[in-house]
């Protein structure tokens, strides 16, 4: 509505899909892929208690325990790569990234770990919130509805199940406060500088005038004028059997109409909103190409 009715109203991305805002902005996509990356180069030891892995040589990994083997093999889809991947994806989109832990009965030893799409999950809680001593007793149920299947019944998973975690601010302690949401106006601007350049070099539209200078000249008809608008636009041009001067003994003027791209600041503000959104999810700007 802000398009329709007022243009003096900045135009925003619909954060009500989040991954739909992630997909549609390429400079965002790479930051968030780049902190994925990252956390999935560190390695995952099992060790003793008090081994310092950096000080100490000699020492014991347990490569054998049952949970080496469940976060380097965590689901039958995912590698602990991949694993880790979605999770800091979850994270840094929604502000809370939820992991399913699977058990063949209650107080077993998961059988396997699955990251829940924290854009389709809810939460239903008890209602009670302060004085609480257990997770149950402020978080009813956990609800995950299928987006992608209508028809799907929704499935309700025991918050015992379902292991929380919350990045920064959180709306009464359920979940986190996206920093897209925080951020909109740098990924807007960043989505329109884009939009504004693609534009630029697809449809840039009429340069400028090119009118007879001849004070006697009569005025051309629409009809001449769509005619040799026309003609021009098909003998003049980059292509390869096209035009790139034109040479005339009329006495033309050429009156520019366009703005400079450089007076557009388009590059300057993608910049700009980009470094601030390394900042925002705590990467160095440098590790990414100008």
């Amino acid at each position: 509505y802000n398009q329709f009715l007022n243009r003096k109203l900045p135009v925003i991305v619909d954060t009500n899909n989040l991954m739909l805002v992630l997909v549609s902005v390429p400079g965002l996509r790479t930051i968030i892929d780049k902190s994925g990356e990252l956390l999935t180069n560190g390695r995952i030891k099992i060790v003793d208690e008090d081994v310092n892995v950096e000080k100490d040589k000699d020492y014991q990994e347990y490569k054998d325990d049952p949970l080496y083997e469940l976060i380097h093999r965590p689901n039958p889809l995912q590698s602990h790569a991949e694993f880790m991947q979605q999770w800091i994806l979850m994270r840094d989109i929604y502000a809370t990234s939820l992991i399913y832990k699977t058990k063949a009965y209650k107080g077993a030893f998961p059988s396997q770990l699955m990251v829940m799409p924290s854009g389709e999950m809810k939460i239903n809680p008890t209602g009670l919130l302060f004085d609480q001593t257990k997770i149950e007793g402020i978080i009813k149920e956990y609800i995950h509805i299928n987006s992608q299947e209508p028809n799907a019944y929704p499935r309700i998973f025991d918050p015992n199940d379902i292991m929380r975690y919350v990045d920064g601010p959180t709306d009464r302690y359920y979940f986190g406060i996206s920093k897209l949401i925080t951020n909109k106006l740098l990924v807007s601007n960043i989505q329109q500088a884009l939009v504004t350049r693609n534009v630029l070099i697809t449809d840039m539209g009429a340069r400028g005038i090119l009118s007879n200078d001849q004070p006697d000249m009569k005025p051309l008809g629409k009809k001449e004028q769509t005619r040799m608008e026309k003609d021009f636009r098909n003998e003049y041009g980059n292509g390869e059997d096209q035009k790139k001067i034109l040479i005339t003994n009329s006495k033309l003027r050429f009156q520019a109409i366009t703005v400079p791209v450089k007076d557009l600041m388009v590059f300057e503000e993608v910049e700009s909103c980009y470094s601030m959104l390394c900042d925002i999810y705590g990467l160095q700007r440098q590790i990414f190409s100008d």
